[in-house]
């Protein structure tokens, strides 16, 4: 197995990636992207701010009997304290175990109940039992056609020529490795193990001086063959093989039986000598094996996403599996949040229906997971379709539950389709997880995408034999003219002070083509905070390709007195092919929008996309994947970012690597939800995962990441020229805006062991490139200053970095020390000698005394 040889690169970020995952598909299905040289060009704002806001209305009502969102008033929201404890430090870092996909898949066996139906998974195959008979489905490789089934009922059997009257339908259970068909007279048993499985037919009659003749109808998607001994049911893929047929009596006498097989009947005979001195009960008992012809690939795992639970400590991940190309399987695992122990590994769907595209979010209170996903229906549709799993336990499954149904069938000019969905859960309070889709409607003329939402109530206590309740199916949108599309809902509904949950989508107007970014703000009790509002239109020169958003902050002073502050990362492709932008957004607007590339201090023309959000406690952390212009190389980062007291977003921690993913990457987001969402509000841990494709196999990565770097203050600006690494060197500050307190400068991204110093600039913002140097000054305009005495002159070392605490009440000038003061602004830059004589600078930032 290859996987990526992921090492911790700082103590300040990641603390561990290690692969979850490992599934296998066809080269030619990853996306590759040529390592072409773009051309950088000047970051231009994406968003056209509108005059005023737009609010939708509801006029002429829903086709799908949802009704339009009920807008306040709403409950009383009782405040829930902050976790006064200490924040978690980074004693006892998580680290999580390498967990082999294939190799848990294959070394255990895996059992789940849907609709009366035992379900069960080996190491190469898929087994249900039901009522009315049994079926197999060998592993044929991710790439095959379709899932090729082979089914199986007790027909009929007979001693002496007599029929055995057997009972129409089986009952069905389950007891440990073991399936029982209950047919009356005659019990089928199948014995579940890694590598086969074991069918025995008991009966309990002995002694009798007559043959005994089992018939077993067949209804195989292979070709039968007779192979010796064996009965082979095959394509050119491989198939399943029935042999090793034996009857066994309650004394242990053993005999061989030839199995006798036509298309569509497999007839075991026992002899009336072995009958006649037989012992009950007696067993009649041959062997089922799959085997492979093709060389198949393992599971091709996409889609990750993740949810924290408070209560027990976990992570969860899902992600979507192919077991063939027209049948997708849902898995969960979860990881301790401290420890990163693997800690169990659960089916959320493996049977033959095409499950795709899961997103979890968790229930505080309830100490429940959500699952939702796409099912596609005989009519060629999705169904958005739940199941719950509880958190302490996630063995313990709900029933497989309708969240939004479908209508019509694929072609017909009516009815409605699901598209892309997503969920939220609920840190506090009332129990309750808020869904949210694209429906697609369709009409003689064409089609149209508007938003459905509904609520999810979980049984308290869990259940897995009640199914949830799903209430208020809403229409968010309603305009025949557009297409709302790509739905995003934050991971919970936040602290009690907040309460609720921010969606956000993106319109296009189908005449035009013309798109824009939608929010909505829906309260924890259902009611509408804020309806369905423009944030901005989009520049004709960018397209939207995805988004995300997180729950609001009351930590965090917007400009828009208390309201929370939530962040909404879009990424879209413009003049340099993809750029992501983060908003910070409050009520119905935005207030700032920074360009993710420019702000961290990266070559322009590198292609960052598919951000993923999380929110802390007073942060905001973003995981994207990117596409280096000069290596042809993907690599998924994480970056944290503060608000300032100048409504500005500093970066406080800078691409933190979540996993290297080759030349190759899946269109899908990464996933990032954090232990705040969960409840743990004073914590800054954020669980992390992505797919990449090495070549052989998908695999999913996961990092617990720890953005444990102090509050930033001031925000970078100026852009230089990248150093003797390749890199370009980066400046971050830490601690407050308030003239009292030290703050420390950090650089990093720079040679080694190299000196360099700190320089200070009162107030200008101009540039220089100064003689001899390959950087930019960022300062000029202003008096310039420099840490260059005695111990102030720092050394790079081993890791291209150096810090420094600097006293607001001695900031370096040409003239000595001066003392800061309230409103005073003062920028900063990293000063560094290059391998080979020459020097160069970092960016800069710029901080505003309190």
């Amino acid at each position: 197995m290859n996987t990526p040889n992921l090492q911790s690169i700082s103590t300040l970020g990641l603390l561990c990636a290690a692969t979850l995952i490992v599934a296998p598909v066809q080269a030619q299905e990853a996306h590759v992207e040529a390592p072409v040289k773009a051309t950088s060009s000047p970051v231009v704002s994406p968003a056209q701010v509108p005059d005023r806001p737009v609010v939708l209305d509801f006029k002429g009502g829903a086709v799908d009997g949802a009704l339009a969102p009920k807008i306040g008033p709403r409950t009383p929201v009782v405040h829930t304290p902050l976790d006064t404890a200490p924040t978690d430090g980074q004693g006892g870092e998580p680290s999580i175990q390498r967990a082999d996909f294939q190799q848990l898949l294959r070394e255990r066996m895996h059992y789940d109940m849907q609709n009366g139906q035992v379900w069960a998974m080996g190491g190469d195959y898929k087994a249900s039992a039901g009522p009315e008979g049994f079926s197999f489905m060998p592993f044929l490789g991710s790439d095959a056609p379709k899932t090729f089934e082979h089914k199986m009922r007790l027909s009929s059997a007979t001693l002496g020529g007599e029929p055995i009257v057997l009972d129409g339908t089986a009952k069905v259970k389950r007891a440990g490795d073991r399936v029982i068909l209950d047919r009356g007279p005659v019990d089928v048993f199948y014995d579940m193990s890694t590598e086969s499985v074991e069918q025995s037919f008991e009966l309990e009659v002995a002694g009798i001086d007559a043959e005994l003749v089992i018939d077993i109808e067949v209804d195989s998607d292979g070709e039968m063959e007779i192979r010796g001994d064996a009965i082979y049911y095959v394509n050119d893929r491989g198939g399943i093989s029935y042999s090793h047929a034996i009857v066994i009596d309650g004394a242990g006498k053993r005999l061989e039986l030839p199995i006798v097989a036509t298309k569509g009947n497999v007839r075991l005979t026992v002899p009336a000598s072995f009958m006649a001195q037989s012992v009950a009960p007696v067993l009649v008992d041959p062997v089922i094996n799959s085997y492979q012809v093709h060389a198949g690939y393992a599971y091709n795992l996409t889609s990750p996403d993740v949810a924290f639970d408070s209560t027990t400590n976990t992570f969860a991940y899902v992600h979507q599996s192919q077991w063939s190309t027209t049948d997708y399987d849902v898995w969960m695992e979860t990881y301790g949040g401290n420890s990163g122990a693997l800690v169990d590994l659960q089916s959320i769907d493996f049977s033959t229906g095409n499950v795709q595209t899961p997103n979890v979010a968790n229930d505080a209170g309830s100490d429940q997971f959500l699952v939702a996903s796409r099912r596609l229906e005989a009519n060629g549709r999705w169904e958005v379709i739940g199941r719950m799993a509880d958190a302490t336990d996630i063995s313990q499954r709900s029933p497989v539950f309708v969240i939004g149904d479908i209508s019509g069938a694929t072609g017909d000019p009516s009815g409605w389709d699901n598209l892309r969905l997503d969920v939220g859960g609920k840190s506090q309070g009332t129990s309750l997880f808020k869904v949210i889709w694209d429906r697609e409607f369709f009409t003689a003329t064409g089609s149209y995408v508007n938003l459905r939402t509904t609520t999810v109530t979980p049984v308290v206590p869990f259940s897995t034999v009640t199914p949830p309740s799903t209430s208020g199916l809403s229409a968010v949108t309603v305009d025949v003219g557009v297409r709302d599309t790509m739905a995003k809902i934050s991971e919970s509904s936040g602290m009690a002070t907040v309460a609720e949950w921010r969606s956000a989508w993106i319109r296009t107007d189908i005449a035009t083509g013309a798109q824009s970014a939608y929010t909505m703000l829906t309260a924890d009790d259902n009611t509408q905070n804020l309806a369905p509002t423009l944030l901005f239109s989009l520049s004709s020169s960018f397209a939207f390709r995805d988004l995300d958003v997180t729950e609001g902050l009351t930590t965090m002073d917007g400009p828009l007195s208390a309201s929370p502050v939530s962040l909404v990362a879009c990424h879209f492709d413009g003049p340099n092919s993809a750029d992501v932008w983060l908003y910070g957004v409050q009520d119905a607007g935005f207030f700032e929008e920074m360009h993710l590339t420019a702000r961290e201090h990266q070559d322009l023309g590198q292609r960052p996309r598919f951000p993923a959000v999380a929110a802390l406690a007073s942060r905001f952390v973003i995981a994207y994947k990117e596409f280096n212009i000069n290596t042809g190389q993907y690599t998924c980062y994480s970056s944290s970012v503060d608000l300032n007291n100048q409504n500005e977003f500093a970066v406080a921690e800078r691409r933190e690597v979540v996993a290297e993913l080759g030349i190759n990457y899946s269109a899908d987001r990464p996933a990032a939800a954090s232990r705040y969402s969960g409840g743990l509000y004073s914590s800054r841990y954020v669980g992390t995962a992505v797919s990449f494709f090495d070549g052989t196999f998908w695999t999913q990565e996961a990092a617990v990441m720890f953005p444990s770097q102090s509050f930033s203050p001031a925000h970078q600006y100026c852009a230089g020229s990248p150093n003797t690494t390749g890199d370009y060197g980066f400046i971050s500050m830490g601690g407050t805006s308030a003239t009292t307190g030290g703050k420390t400068l950090y650089a990093s991204s720079m040679p080694l062991n190299q000196f360099g110093y700190f320089v200070v600039g009162h107030g200008g913002f101009g540039t220089l490139v100064p003689p001899g140097s390959a950087g930019t000054l960022c300062l000029i305009g202003g008096i310039v200053g420099r840490y260059n005495q005695g111990i102030e002159i720092q050394f790079t070392g081993t890791t291209g970095s150096f810090a420094l605490s600097i006293n607001p009440a001695a900031i370096r000038s040409n003239f000595g020390d001066v003392v800061g003061t309230s409103g005073q602004t003062y920028n900063f830059q990293g000063w560094h000698r290059e391998n080979g004589g020459s020097s160069n600078f970092t960016n800069a930032v710029t901080l505003r005394f309190d």
